[in-house]
């Protein structure tokens, strides 16, 4: 956690607004951002980190999390704007119905953020967008990345 950020909150501790939540290592943890990357092979490698931010300890549950920074509406228009957060925690598997991050197996492979539904060894990748077809692959072509824990707004 940055020095400054420390320095900050101490001296401003008993100026908290009420409610307020203070700043300090024991109620944070830095979470590393990646790029929206195509290298699948350790996702959180350090090539693949650009920065980290600041969240809260008690609003996670056991588990290794990273954010993705989405340039473009990747087809959830009700809730993701450009340069929104998104944190994932990272799994290879999710519930039907949930919203996952996943990459799709083919020439330029991107990060995605989809609902997954499973059936039969094929995994459909439905957006909130209709103006987003459904995709249906065989499980082999897509690697789940990890849940969509929440998305960010970078003000």
């Amino acid at each position: 956690m940055s020095n400054k950020i420390i320095q900050l909150n101490q001296k401003s501790n008993n100026n908290l607004p009420e409610g307020a939540i203070p700043v300090s290592e024991e109620t944070t943890i830095e979470i590393p951002v990646i790029n929206n990357i195509s290298c699948l092979n350790f996702i959180l490698a350090p090539e693949n980190i650009i920065s980290y931010r600041l969240t809260l300890k008690d609003s996670l549950d056991e588990g290794t999390y990273f954010f993705v920074k989405f340039k473009e509406n990747f087809a959830l228009a009700d809730r993701l704007a450009s340069g929104d957060y998104v944190l994932i925690r990272q799994q290879s598997d999710v519930k039907n119905g949930e919203i996952a991050a996943v990459i799709i197996n083919d020439i330029n492979p991107k990060i995605k953020l989809r609902k997954i539904y499973k059936d039969n060894n094929q995994i459909t990748l439905k957006a909130n967008d209709p103006n987003y077809d459904p995709i249906t692959l065989p499980e082999n072509r897509v690697k789940i990345l990890g849940k969509c824990i929440m998305i960010e707004k970078d003000f």
